[in-house]
């Protein structure tokens, strides 16, 4: 399920940042950062990255990765409540994650194969292929464009809440922007095509060193803030309720806080709380379904080791 983060990949990575598959399963690397210099070092920031079209016209196994580092990153993870758009979806539950990032015509293709196991088993497991290409366009400036396939074993609704009616799968697709100054902010649209439903997201993000403070060289604050809004024709995807589908829209609000550890290279140990809420009310719905609370607060940790092919 492409759950945005709950504890947010505040390291050199920035391409699928914004909408992992399931949160805590964030990448801690940029598999292409290391094979070239960064478009932008000595460029205007107005000037656009014509590496893509210049790898496009070459085109050679190169341009495509072949020969260059693939970058594979094992996660594991567990939050005592999953939480996604502002709606709780389960009480503890596990996560696990393998993503991979290579280099792919200037820019960075990444494929991540993920699930969310909730351990009560009254609540939908979902498992999630999500892939896309992120590219530099300015210097300060990132785009990401990908798509995301979810399946469950328990009929959803909306952003995968376990309900008599509903779906077991759903798929979209989302297009997103990055800059790389003080608070990286971002924004991100994703249409849901199961639930005919349009996402806008935006947010902010830091991640700071904590040498300074308590002169550990390995320990970093990361905090982050996202808003969000949907609009939904079929919020209750392929369900219909008295004959028709049920639409709805609400806007919601996530903060992350928590702590990053990397002992060694490549390995990151997280460790977090988050709260998020919506304005789409708490209890049963008219339609007799249930909304879940308004409100969360919650907490998880996960670990990373990523390494090269």
């Amino acid at each position: 399920m492409k759950h945005i983060l709950s504890i947010i990949a505040l390291g050199a990575a920035t391409c699928g940042l914004f909408a992992q598959p399931v949160p805590g399963t964030e990448a801690t690397t940029n598999a292409y950062a290391d094979w070239r210099e960064p478009f932008g070092a000595h460029r205007h920031f107005w000037e656009i990255n014509t590496q893509a079209w210049e790898d496009t016209k070459i085109f050679s196994w190169e341009t495509v990765g072949v020969g260059l580092p693939f970058r594979i990153y094992p996660v594991v993870g567990f939050e005592s409540e999953l939480n996604w758009r502002g709606k709780k979806l389960a009480p503890q539950t596990m996560l696990a994650k393998i993503g991979t990032e290579t280099y792919l015509f200037g820019g960075q293709a990444y494929l991540d194969l993920a699930s969310a196991l909730p351990l009560d088993g009254d609540y939908a497991k979902s498992y999630d292929i999500y892939m896309g290409w992120c590219y530099q366009l300015t210097k300060y400036v990132d785009i990401d464009i990908g798509g995301n396939i979810i399946f469950y074993d328990k009929n959803v609704i909306g952003p995968g809440q376990t309900s008599p009616i509903g779906s077991k799968d759903t798929s979209d697709m989302h297009i997103g922007l990055s800059a790389n100054i003080p608070l990286n902010p971002w924004a991100w649209v994703t249409y849901d095509f199961v639930h005919d439903q349009l996402i806008v997201e935006t947010g902010l993000r830091h991640r700071e060193p904590l040498v300074h403070w308590i002169g550990t060289q390995d320990l970093y604050l990361e905090l982050s803030l996202t808003a969000g809004w949907l609009k939904a024709n079929r919020y209750s995807g392929r369900g219909q309720i008295n004959g028709q589908y049920w639409r709805n829209s609400y806007c919601y609000v996530m903060a992350t806080a928590g702590l990053a550890y990397e002992p060694v290279k490549d390995l990151t140990i997280r460790a977090g709380v988050r709260w998020s809420a919506n304005n789409d009310g708490n209890g049963v719905a008219p339609n007799g379904l249930l909304l879940g609370p308004d409100n969360s607060v919650w907490g998880g940790v996960s670990v990373t080791y990523a390494f090269d092919l």
